[in-house]
């Protein structure tokens, strides 16, 4: 054979083909090579015939590359070698081939080898936690810092969804009411962005600087007023995930007391099946996918009804973020984990010699762990999982949206939205002369969510609760997702209300944690001061002038 692994002619005298389509032959041994015709068959959709790494191309469907990895189990030799004895020339739209792998090689597996990309347009910012809440996923929406949502639809409404459950006369209410926080709204923004240029200046009197400086301090003053938004805000989520994951998504969202979500789940289901729909045939069977909704839906009523049971209204822990618990009480217990990789000994015995050395020899090993970081991109190993914290946070809900889309944590978990745990006023809209109108909008919301909240349901009144309205929530986070949560979130271009959440979450880990935290470098704890986004502005506009001198 030659260095590129096609074979001469001569050689192929005397050696069968396997395939009617003469793509493969087999050798004397047993073994199979890919031919001439194979290799042209393969051009295009691999991006090497002949090398051991190769990627699949999107030319390839994707139900065909899952049907032949999932071929990958029970089957040895050249995974290109199955493709083209088995895939590549069938036509798995039909089903029958796919149906087959399916059920021999397991439904879960081969639905964790395809992927939808799918967006879900106009729907309320409650249903955007819903539609995040998967940890498998990956998620974009439409950002409250760099859209306003002042302008009037077709319709001649604002831009919120109306929940179905709303009937006649409530339902004129609810929407008369919704365009009047809106309007409320609209009216702050242009103050705000005023009073927000006239305390703060570019850096410098260049048209990049000085659009940089426009843009900060737009950003500034939409961060501010996005509290007055109701959580009933339309917006677009752009969603890419496994097949497998939107299949439970799915089935979760079919079990929800809301019937924007019942809807979206079947909106959901009718159009992914239209591109992967053998992948997607258990959803609403009902041994299968509807009893896994019913189980949900059940286990719902069983544990709102023992919760029920708790006496007195909400309590107010005093803290806004408090680290309830963490693991192990002692942080010298992970530096048997961090060695572990690099030596021959059991796990036992290097917990057992480790702790009998000096503590400025065990300071070594945390050096050596986190070493000499470049940015906060560079993290310690995976050792650094070990350690575990609980925390509870009482916070609005619009930074609990930034929060909540991360993704490694062990426990992400919230309570109804509810006005009952109050609102804090931004300072910058105080310093604005804003303050009386931002709580007229608060109390006209309190209002119609107690209206709805009497005459439908609690879960229904959630839409009338504003972005700025606090929630209680809790999350468990091991120590290496730690460092990209906390150094991210606490970065001068962040939201002032995540910034202040994250800097406590820290102080609370440094306190238990010192050696774990020490290695934490780029955790901003400086407060915030004049205008966050700034710097990330200016640097996009060098990289987009930088981009266009060498276009």
């Amino acid at each position: 054979m030659s260095e590129s692994g096609l074979m001469s002619n001569d050689s192929w005298k005397g050696i069968e083909m396997t395939d009617s389509n003469g793509y493969v032959a087999e050798r004397s041994d047993g073994g199979k090579e890919i031919t001439p015709k194979g290799h042209d068959r393969l051009s295009g959709l691999v991006t090497t015939t002949t090398g051991p790494v190769y990627v699949i191309t999107n030319d390839v469907p994707q139900a065909t590359v899952a049907a032949a990895m999932a071929r990958l189990s029970r089957r040895p030799g050249d995974l290109r070698v199955t493709l083209l004895e088995e895939f590549l020339d069938q036509d798995l739209r039909d089903g029958q081939l796919l149906e087959r792998v399916i059920t021999q090689f397991g439904d879960d597996s081969v639905q964790q080898l395809v992927s939808v990309d799918f967006a879900v347009e106009g729907c309320s910012n409650l249903l955007t936690k819903m539609l995040e809440w998967a940890r498998f996923g990956a998620y974009l929406e439409q950002s409250t810092r760099y859209i306003p949502f002042d302008q009037l639809g077709a319709d001649g409404h604002f831009n919120f969804f109306v929940p179905e459950e709303l009937k006649g006369d409530l339902r004129e209410h609810y929407i008369s009411e919704m365009d009047g926080i809106f309007a409320a709204y609209s009216l702050m923004i242009e103050p705000m962005i005023e009073h927000v240029r006239k305390t703060t200046e570019p850096s410098s009197n260049s048209a990049r600087d000085i659009n940089a400086w426009k843009n900060a301090s737009r950003a500034t003053a939409l961060d501010a007023v996005r509290s007055l938004l109701p959580v009933a805000t339309r917006s677009t989520v752009g969603v890419h995930m496994s097949a497998q994951t939107l299949e439970n998504l799915i089935i979760t969202m079919r079990s929800s007391v809301l019937s924007e979500a019942r809807d979206t789940a079947d909106a959901l289901l009718t159009e992914a099946r239209k591109v992967i729909p053998d992948f997607l045939q258990r959803v609403d069977r009902p041994d299968r996918g509807n009893m896994r909704s019913l189980y949900r839906e059940n286990l719902r009523n069983d544990l709102t009804e023992l919760a029920s049971q708790l006496t007195g209204g909400p309590v107010d822990d005093g803290e806004p973020v408090r680290l309830i618990d963490y693991w192990p009480s002692n942080e010298n217990e992970l530096l048997a984990g961090i060695l572990f990789p690099y030596s021959s000994h059991s796990i036992e015995e290097i917990s057992r010699q480790v702790g009998e050395w000096p503590s400025i020899d065990q300071e070594l090993i945390w050096r050596a762990a986190i070493g000499e970081r470049a940015d906060r991109r560079d993290r310690p190993g995976r050792a650094f999982e070990k350690a575990h914290y609980e925390f509870t946070v009482v916070g609005d809900y619009g930074t609990f949206r930034d929060l909540q889309r991360h993704r490694v944590v062990d426990a992400m978990e919230w309570q109804m939205l509810t006005p009952a745990n109050a609102y804090a006023i931004p300072d910058l809209v105080t310093a604005a002369g804003c303050e009386d109108a931002f709580i007229e909008v608060f109390a006209r919301s309190e209002r119609l969510y107690e209206l709805l909240r009497e005459r439908v349901s609690p879960e229904v009144a959630q839409y009338a609760t504003l972005l700025g309205h606090r929630m209680r929530y809790r999350l468990i986070v091991n120590g290496r997702a730690l460092y990209h949560l906390l150094e991210l979130r606490t970065g001068k271009a962040g939201h002032p209300g995540y910034r202040k959440i994250c800097q406590q979450m820290f102080a609370l880990v440094e306190q238990v944690h010192p050696q774990l935290a020490r290695g934490m470098k780029y955790v901003d704890l400086e407060p915030p001061t004049g205008l966050g986004r700034l710097a990330a502005e200016e640097r996009t506009a060098r990289k987009l002038a930088f981009l266009e001198a060498n276009d």
